[in-house]
């Protein structure tokens, strides 16, 4: 049983290197398959759907972004994520206009998989940092 879990593991992890690597891409379609219809995002009805939406989203605010996984840690049917993102923001986000800095901001989401699929998401990120960056609350100090 151990073994098998083990290779699960493994396997969802491979699953989130692949997303990322779309996502690196440009390739959202592919990143987004893998989210379940189903999913949630912080307890809420997400779904690939709203992964499209708001990954499409990201690429049109920041067309040359990145993102880099530092650690992946897998327990039971859960991957823990930690990631840097940076990108240029020269495209709009819903009402907000693009200033055209860098963004850099870092974060922890923890995945649940259910047969190859993402069915439950968890996001902590520093929303301050992102928000000082694009200009939407004023930076301290």
């Amino acid at each position: 049983m151990l073994a098998q879990e083990t290779s699960l593991q493994e396997a969802n992890k491979a699953i989130l290197q692949t997303v990322i690597d779309a996502y690196n891409q440009g390739d959202i379609e592919k990143a987004c398959s893998y989210t379940h219809p189903a999913c949630t995002l912080d307890g809420k009805p997400f779904g690939r759907e709203g992964d499209l939406m708001r990954s499409n989203m990201f690429k049109t605010a920041w067309p040359d972004q990145v993102w880099t996984w530092h650690a992946l840690i897998a327990e039971g049917d859960w991957v823990a994520a930690r990631y840097t993102f940076k990108g240029t923001f020269t495209g709009p986000m819903r009402e907000i206009p693009p200033n055209g800095q860098e963004i850099v901001f870092t974060g922890v989401s923890v995945y649940r998989f259910q047969e190859g699929q993402i069915v439950e998401i968890w996001e902590y990120y520093d929303k301050l940092g992102l928000y000082q960056q694009m200009g939407l609350i004023p930076a301290m100090g």
